[in-house]
């Protein structure tokens, strides 16, 4: 009995591995972990403007991962929700491109 419980909680567990909003929802967990681990002020001092900076810009892929790993759990019939719940998101990641591009940029000699 032990031995058939074995193979059919393996069997589940490798067919739940293939499934689209496991592997979303486990890289954008991967990608909120540093985040959250380096926002301490004495490690963003240590770590420097420039390392900091770069790692909070990964907060954009996490954000889309976890659009996408949440229209896939509801089988992408209620994607409207998910999208209307991050376009404030969404719409400050646009700005901030607008602020960057139409900014003055020197050209380097």
């Amino acid at each position: 009995m032990a031995h058939y419980t074995a193979d059919t909680l393996i069997q589940r567990r490798l067919e739940q591995a293939s499934r689209f909003e496991l592997w979303t929802g486990g890289l954008a967990f991967a990608i909120l972990l540093p985040l959250a681990t380096t926002q301490f002020n004495e490690l963003v001092r240590r770590m420097g403007p420039k390392p900091s900076w770069t790692l909070q810009r990964w907060i954009y892929a996490a954000a889309v991962l976890t659009v996408l790993r949440w229209a896939a759990l509801h089988g992408w019939r209620e994607a409207l929700p998910a999208i209307a719940r991050f376009a404030p998101l969404a719409l400050h990641g646009a700005c901030r491109i607008w602020w960057y591009l139409s900014r003055w940029h020197p050209m380097p000699a």
